[in-house]
């Protein structure tokens, strides 16, 4: 009875997975296997990292260029200059119009109440119950970033997971590693602003280039993926050649 009921629960279970999100917590729990595991990593040199302080250091050169370590007892606010010029970049009118506190109701009321918040550790869910108390505020801060240009320090430290790539057969280098860095939700509501802007505004009266795949609704990777083997079929059936360009961007 008991064999019976627990492969009943699981039947029901698998069967009531219909959205993204618990599609990828299922993908993540059948796959959580030793394969992928971070370990010792082989340097650019030739040589092995010896220690998992070597390993996070060669991680955070490769995915992050020029990054500085700061130590334990000294704050990332110190290696900022005390005086920094601000420089206008938007009118307090297009701020003001472009964030309002219903957008900024909006935008919160979009985000998941429990994701993995950032350094701050503030969740969606309190800025969601004590909205009223904290939206006026937050208003401010959104259009005094947006017309001077600049990002409050708190927001720019993120918490960085380095997530295995799937279906690579060499994990002992760094780029077969993705990083995923949680920010503030701050932040992250300040970018659902701007990028509504640009979505109903910007791109309405300048719309991005047909064939173009990121940053377009209702279009991915297969979308690419087709309208390449379209071409090459439709070459190979009118028996002509049919020539194609490969390259990858590395970030530095």
């Amino acid at each position: 009875m008991v064999r019976r009921c627990k492969r009943e629960c699981w039947q029901n279970f698998c069967y009531n997975v219909e959205g993204t999100h618990e599609s990828s917590r299922l993908n993540r729990i059948l796959g959580n296997t030793a394969t992928g595991k971070l370990g010792m990593l082989r340097m650019p040199n030739g040589k092995w990292t010896e220690s998992s302080e070597e390993v996070i250091q060669n991680l955070l050169q490769t995915h992050f260029p020029g990054c500085v370590v700061v130590s334990e007892d000294t704050s990332p606010m110190d290696s900022i200059p005390q005086r920094i010029r601000w420089i206008p970049s938007y009118s307090w009118e297009i701020a003001k119009s472009l964030i309002t506190e219903d957008r900024i109701k909006w935008a919160f009321e979009s985000m998941a109440p429990y994701k993995s918040p950032g350094e701050d550790g503030i969740l969606p869910a309190l800025v969601q119950h004590g909205m009223q108390y904290a939206v006026t505020l937050i208003c401010k801060l959104y259009r005094a970033s947006l017309v001077t240009g600049y990002i409050p320090l708190s927001w720019r430290i993120a918490r960085v997971s380095f997530i295995p790539k799937p279906g690579r057969l060499d994990y002992t280098n760094s780029k077969a590693f993705r990083p995923i860095s949680l920010t503030s939700f701050l932040l992250k509501g300040l970018e659902k602003l701007v990028d509504r802007h640009l979505r109903s505004e910007t791109l309405v009266d300048f719309p991005l280039y047909p064939r173009q795949h990121a940053y377009q609704a209702g279009k991915s990777t297969e979308n690419a993926l087709h309208q390449l083997v379209e071409r090459v079929e439709r070459a190979l059936e009118a028996k002509q050649y049919s020539l194609g360009v490969f390259f990858d961007i590395k970030g530095q």
